[in-house]
């Protein structure tokens, strides 16, 4: 005899009948789509954080970086100061004019009998002045660019034209003399004085006296043009200085 159910289909057991086949598996494969995304997000979210946290280590770096920079500006500047100074000093030196050496020699070159009255000399020839075209050709024929050196500019008055000559030769000698130029030699060793005079009246009232009594000498003007700094020759045995001008042995 076959059994018969005799409950309601609302209290029945449920049973499978086969409808719905492959349900699980769905609800497996959205949960694990679920937990993929959870864990994508997670992810990117500390990477983010971890981002966040390394720019802001990168700025506070920075900002010390930059308080430091800061700080050490003073003494950037200061560094910069002091080598434009040192460069400076460096450049007055390197072309300033050895006053007291060449005043030494002049009064060993210049002869016994030759008068000097006037010594106009300067580190630089100006532009306007006399000296000024006569050092520029001087340092252009040594191939200095441009670059005039020291020059001094002598009066005086000799007894004969052969003195003025000699002074020429022996202004020569000095230390790092490039050129010596005559610019004029004037006057005459003939007698003057007015008449019945004293004797020698004419000489000493012209104040250069000649080589006889009652003569007068020549007065002359001569430019010295140095060698420029730059031209200047840095080894010492080339700039040693002969005894007679006060050097060494």
């Amino acid at each position: 005899m076959r059994p018969v159910n005799l409950l309601p289909a609302s209290d029945r057991r449920a049973t499978a009948s086969g409808a719905r086949q492959g349900s699980a598996y769905i609800l497996v494969g959205v949960l694990s789509v679920l937990l993929l995304a959870v864990a994508v997000y997670a992810l990117t979210a500390r990477s983010v954080n971890s981002n966040r946290n390394e720019a802001a280590e990168a700025q506070t770096k920075a900002d010390l970086a930059e308080a430091r920079a800061t700080t050490l500006s003073s003494f950037a500047n200061f560094s910069a100061i002091r080598a434009t100074r040192e460069s400076s000093v460096r450049a007055l030196s390197q072309s300033r004019l050895d006053w007291e050496r060449l005043m030494r020699e002049l009064s060993r070159v210049i002869p016994s009998n030759v008068k000097v009255t006037e010594i106009n000399a300067q580190a630089q020839p100006a532009a306007g002045s006399a000296a000024a075209p006569a050092a520029a050709a001087a340092a252009a024929a040594a191939g200095a660019a441009g670059a005039a050196g020291p020059t001094m500019k002598l009066s005086g008055c000799a007894p004969t034209q052969p003195d003025v000559a000699v002074t020429i030769v022996r202004l020569r000698q000095l230390h790092d003399v490039q050129d010596v130029k005559l610019g004029q030699s004037a006057g005459s060793d003939l007698a003057v004085g007015a008449e019945g005079g004293a004797p020698g009246a004419g000489a000493a009232a012209s104040g250069c006296p000649g080589p006889r009594p009652r003569t007068t000498g020549f007065s002359f003007d001569i430019t010295v043009s140095f060698v420029p700094p730059a031209a200047t020759p840095t080894d010492p045995a080339d700039r040693k200085v002969p005894a007679t001008l006060g050097g060494g042995a």
